[in-house]
C-alpha cells in the first residue's frame, strides 16, 4: 500500500467516539491559535488544520 494514499471515510467507518474525538482535537487547535498567535508557521499540519476549521465554519 503506497503510504501517501488517502484514507476514504467508507474504508474506515469511525465510531461516534472517534469522531468526538477528533472534533475536539480541530477544536482546540483552533482555539489554541485564537489564544497563541505565535504559534503559526511553527508546524505547518497545524496551520492546514486550523484554516480548514475556519472555513468549514
Amino acid at each position: 500500500m503506497d503510504p501517501m494514499t488517502v484514507l476514504i471515510e467508507q474504508e474506515y467507518p469511525r465510531s461516534a467516539a472517534q469522531r468526538d474525538l477528533a472534533s475536539r482535537h480541530l477544536q482546540g487547535v483552533s482555539s489554541l491559535y485564537a489564544v497563541r498567535a505565535d504559534l503559526r508557521g511553527v508546524y505547518a499540519f497545524a496551520d492546514v488544520v486550523e484554516e480548514a476549521v475556519r472555513w468549514s465554519a
